[in-house]
């Protein structure tokens, strides 16, 4: 059985006045521009400025057009953003090279030209996230179906397959829940031993069965992970390495 799990992460600031949410901001069309936040971070900046994640809307370009032909589209929104702004406006930091985002540091006048410039949906500060599997294993009510008087599902008896980095076999919370034959399949070379070299396959063998000792508990805490290491330390593979 191969299981694939993805980690829950939310917004570190989901409900504070300094969220990006659209509750949070003013709706002007398709534009949604923040409310307060990036002005009450402009006021308590001590150089006046702050920093923003700007959405900017998606160039026109044909289905069957190539991914360099799509770059080019993005970079050219963006610039025609960035070419209405003074240097002392507005200091990119990160210009992203797939999507038609970026985010930099804005002073009051760049943020009203941006607010006011047709190409730009958004404007938010980055509010960050974290990681919350003590959050989750309740949220999908997993603790309660570990109490079930008589029943007590925790995953005995389960084996989960987990193909990724390979698992940290000395860790605490999963170094008794490792099942026989484990492996990896890697650059056209296999064998027996999955050691986690990165660090990824080890946390999503948590996430299923962790025992809540150094990390939080894991949602089924009593399953066995079978660990099938297919990505290197680089988080690469090759597809003709799995057989």
């Amino acid at each position: 059985m191969i299981i694939f799990v993805a980690a829950s992460v939310n917004p570190s600031s989901a409900e504070s006045p300094n969220s990006n949410s659209k509750s949070n901001q003013i709706e002007y069309g398709e534009k949604y521009l923040p409310q307060t936040a990036v002005y009450t971070e402009l006021q308590n900046s001590p150089d006046a400025t702050a920093y923003v994640v700007i959405r900017l809307k998606k160039p026109h370009t044909v289905a069957a057009a190539t991914m360099a032909e799509k770059r080019i589209a993005v970079k050219a929104v963006q610039e025609s953003v960035i070419t209405e702004l003074a240097a002392d406006e507005f200091n990119p930091v990160h210009i992203y090279d797939n999507f038609a985002a970026m985010t930099g540091y804005v002073n009051e006048q760049g943020l009203a030209k941006l607010a006011a410039n047709p190409n730009v949906l958004s404007i938010g500060l980055d509010v960050g996230g974290h990681g919350h599997l003590n959050d989750s294993v309740p949220f999908i009510n997993a603790d309660d179906v570990h109490s079930l008087v008589g029943l007590g599902y925790t995953g005995e008896g389960i084996t989960v397959a987990v193909l990724d980095t390979g698992i940290d076999s000395d860790h605490p919370d999963l170094r008794d829940n490792i099942a026989d034959g484990w492996y990896y399949f890697l650059n056209e070379t296999s064998g027996t031993g999955a050691e986690d070299d990165e660090g990824h396959g080890t946390n999503v063998a948590g996430i299923i069965t962790s025992k809540g000792s150094v990390a939080p508990l894991g949602v089924a805490p009593d399953a066995d992970i079978l660990a099938i290491k297919v990505l290197d330390d680089d988080m690469k593979f090759q597809h003709t390495s799995i057989r």
